[in-house]
């Protein structure tokens, strides 16, 4: 008997409704920036059986609440992953930078597969962050 599929929710953050999130010169967005991602990390992940849901396809608004629903309604997530590339709201530069890795819950596959993104960051040499409020840390379940 083969494993089953791996199913990951991918959550490009923020969306049309925020475009406070940009660069100085206002020609960066981040909702623009994060759906792009999100579309190429799709493409990767589907070439390789990896069954991909996307909490945003376009330039629509999608609530944390209702980012939070689409995860938890996919039958045995294995993997939760929100894009954000911290753009400050206002057009300023951020303090924010570099990278992080949340769990929702230690141990498993989820430890495992947090560990592994971790030491492929480290491997290309990005900044870890701190963590910030993260809605979808605390209301999604996988």
């Amino acid at each position: 008997m083969s494993e089953r599929e791996k199913r990951v929710c991918l959550d490009p953050g923020h969306d049309a409704g925020n475009l406070a999130n940009k660069s100085p010169d206002g020609t960066y967005y981040e909702h623009v920036f994060t759906l792009d991602l999100g579309k190429r990390l799709e493409k990767l992940l589907t070439d390789r059986g990896v069954s991909v849901t996307m909490t945003r396809t376009g330039g629509g608004v999608v609530s944390l609440s209702r980012r939070c629903e689409i995860a938890n309604s996919i039958p045995d997530l294995d993997l939760f992953v929100s894009l954000h590339s911290n753009a400050a709201a206002g057009g300023g530069w951020s303090s924010a930078k570099g990278w992080s890795v949340y769990l929702y819950g230690p141990g498993g596959d989820r430890e495992r597969a947090a560990q592994d993104i971790l030491e492929q960051v480290r491997a290309a040499r990005a900044s870890p962050c701190d963590p910030r409020r993260l809605c979808t840390i605390r209301s999604s379940m996988c």
